[in-house]
């Protein structure tokens, strides 16, 4: 269960000033991480002082749970009426991969402090049912929906990891000694073709495990995700 998300410090509520506050400090988080968000900084960008600052939100804490909020707010939910369970799963699946894609400082923030607010749980909650429109029981839905966001950030955390290699790293075994050919090492080209794969790895193996579920949609079906 989330924590209530916090408004402001001591002065009456004033959501559009706070909603400039939070899409500022999403601007910087996007460019620097988690790291680059101090409330000096955030002042600057918005041309106040950081004491300012504090009569809107309370601490850096609340800002980040703000900040994290909104952009899982963001995060396009299908439709549970008339849903197809298959394309509706693989659809949130990638939009979860494409929200941590272009905010990648959230999963950093997530393994330092708890950041569930009432949006993340709206997600979390879609997410089940949609589980649990496939046929599974709640608890095989729960496993089931956790894998999602498991393979979800696994890519993530592929796609970052490329990024960090230089284009050429990990390309040949050099030779120690002058005069011979580097010789191109078989494992490492296995590595770093299953990172250029990216999203394609982990969607493959997504689409694999739904694809398993089809036609196999009883309620005391005891299948594993």
């Amino acid at each position: 269960m989330s924590s209530p998300i916090p408004t402001t410090a001591r002065m009456p509520r004033d959501a559009l000033h706070q909603e400039q506050i939070i899409q500022a400090a999403i601007a910087l988080l996007d460019e620097g991480g988690i790291e680059s968000l101090t409330m000096r900084r955030l002042g600057s960008r918005l041309g106040i002082t950081a004491a300012a600052l504090y009569w809107h939100i309370k601490s850096r804490h609340d800002l980040l749970l703000l900040a994290a909020d909104t952009v899982w707010g963001q995060t396009p939910l299908p439709a549970l009426e008339g849903l197809e369970w298959r394309p509706a799963l693989l659809a949130m699946a990638d939009n979860l991969r494409s929200m941590l894609l272009r905010h990648p400082w959230l999963l950093a923030a997530m393994t330092i402090q708890p950041l569930d607010g009432p949006a993340r749980d709206r997600h979390d909650e879609h997410l089940l049912a949609v589980c649990e429109a496939s046929g599974l029981t709640r608890r095989d839905a729960e496993q089931a929906a956790q894998s999602v966001v498991t393979f979800a950030i696994g890519a993530v955390l592929a796609a970052t990891l490329a990024r960090m290699c230089p284009s050429d790293c990990s390309r040949f075994s050099t030779a120690s000694k002058p005069g011979l050919s580097p010789v191109p090492d078989p494992t490492q080209q296995k590595t770093r073709h299953r990172r250029s794969a990216g999203w394609s790895w982990c969607w493959f193996s997504l689409q694999a495990n739904t694809k398993t579920l089809e036609g196999t949609q009883h309620p005391d079906h005891d299948a594993h995700f």
